[in-house]
């Protein structure tokens, strides 16, 4: 199977404010492999504050490593052109920022910046995230939380990109919507894309993962098929996680 993301030896300190207030420095990852294969819905689990969002921002240079490499397609991250790279390696955010305008517009902005004019294709994205036709037209302003996820995967796909980074994208969904998601990152994933996901939602990575990540106070603690993390040899700590029985600290 073809590797598409290789992680080595990747770690990163942040100064976070301490209860009173004061910065202090904090490890937040510390020397963190894995590797993804093409094709494959890699999922990173762990507690609040394990450094999830941090890891999954560096593998499209939106936040850069203190030590380590990150290879996409066997080329080190920092020798791609950054634009080319966060097209080909696009990202959807928990808590996305769209543009004031249309769905339409937001949807088809990168490609009015290539000059594309191809609109036809702005709902065709937005029916595979999920949202009828009837919302090309709403301004973006009028749209729910979760309505606002569903936007922003459409926009990230119009990029057409081969791997897809995803923090907490159902997170404001209704179990409905949600299960529509979780059936977009199927058909996604079955059709060649690479999904790489940050989600609290434990069954949620049960259903969707190939392989999972777990990550516990910035370390790496296991990388597993789906099966075997949830199975009776899984490694104690990932058991502890998956029942809620860990004490988790905050960002």
């Amino acid at each position: 199977m073809k590797e598409r993301l290789r992680v080595i030896g990747l770690s990163k300190t942040k100064y976070l404010p301490d209860k009173n207030g004061r910065l202090q420095p904090k490890k937040v990852l510390d020397n963190i492999d894995f590797a993804v294969n093409d094709g494959e819905v890699f999922v990173i689990l762990g507690p609040t504050g394990s450094g999830k969002t941090t890891l999954l921002r560096m593998l499209n240079r939106l936040d850069v490593p203190d030590s380590g490499r990150i290879l996409f397609d066997g080329k080190d991250t920092e020798e791609w052109d950054v634009l080319e790279l966060r097209r080909k390696i696009g990202m959807v955010f928990q808590t996305p920022a769209l543009f004031d305008g249309t769905v339409e517009e937001d949807v088809l902005y990168g490609h009015r910046l290539r000059g594309d004019k191809d609109h036809a294709i702005a709902a065709e994205l937005l029916s595979k995230a999920g949202l009828s036709t009837g919302f090309l037209h709403r301004s973006t302003r009028e749209l729910s939380a979760g309505e606002k996820q569903k936007v922003a995967i459409a926009r990230a796909l119009a990029n057409q990109p081969e791997v897809l980074l995803m923090d907490e994208p159902s997170s404001a969904q209704d179990p409905s919507s949600k299960a529509s998601f979780e059936n977009f990152v199927r058909k996604a994933a079955g059709t060649g894309l690479t999904v790489v996901m940050v989600t609290h939602d434990v069954e949620q990575a049960r259903r969707l993962a190939n392989r999972i990540l777990l990550i516990v106070d910035g370390q790496k603690t296991a990388e597993e098929e789906t099966r075997r993390l949830f199975g009776e040899d899984a490694p104690e700590i990932a058991k502890r996680f998956l029942e809620g029985n860990m004490e988790v600290t905050q960002e």
